[in-house]
């Protein structure tokens, strides 16, 4: 009997004991270390997300296979990530093989096979390899080849530059044009 009720207590205080080590450690490595700077503070697979506006309505909704986040850069990267950008309904589908969110100067990166495709009545699809979003001016820039899809009318360039605020869009030589009449 008397064995039995010194397990059991030293089973409370060993639980105690772990709990009180766990609540003092806040999962990071020390900010200084090298082990700090190569160890990722969060990897998630099967990344689902939303995210909503200031007035409660869905603003964009991202998947990905992996999201890797370094807290000692400052920066999360995502394999296959799919974007479902939303303006009151679905607007824009963004996929890639990369994304790096580098969060200090509030800047997406899309590597890879990069497809962006306009879901309202003008249709654009768009393709290129490179994409930098800024999100603090909202726009996007690329120096890889992109290729403008709307309808059977294609135009590619060399490059380009998005402006969202003023919506001006400038394309780098060379750009060629192809329109189909109907």
């Amino acid at each position: 009997m008397k064995k039995n009720s010194f397990l059991g207590a030293l089973g409370i205080v060993l639980c105690v004991a772990v709990i009180a080590l766990l609540n003092e450690w806040d999962g990071r490595l020390p900010g200084a270390s090298k082990e700090a700077k190569q160890t990722p503070l969060i990897i998630a697979e099967g990344v689902y997300a939303h995210t909503f506006t200031d007035s409660g309505a869905l603003e964009y909704i991202i998947h990905a296979n992996k999201l890797v986040e370094d807290d000692y850069r400052n920066t999360t990267a995502l394999t296959q990530p799919r974007l479902e950008l939303y303006e009151g309904e679905l607007a824009w589908v963004i996929e890639s093989n990369q994304a790096l969110f580098t969060d200090a100067r509030k800047e997406l990166t899309l590597t890879g096979t990069i497809v962006a495709q306009q879901h309202n009545a003008q249709g654009i699809r768009f393709e290129t390899e490179q994409l930098t979003y800024f999100a603090h001016d909202e726009r996007m820039s690329t120096n890889t080849p992109v290729r403008i899809q709307q309808g059977a009318n294609i135009t590619t360039a060399g490059g380009m530059e998005a402006n969202s605020k003023s919506g001006v869009l400038d394309l780098h030589k060379p750009v060629e044009s192809r329109y189909v009449s109907e």
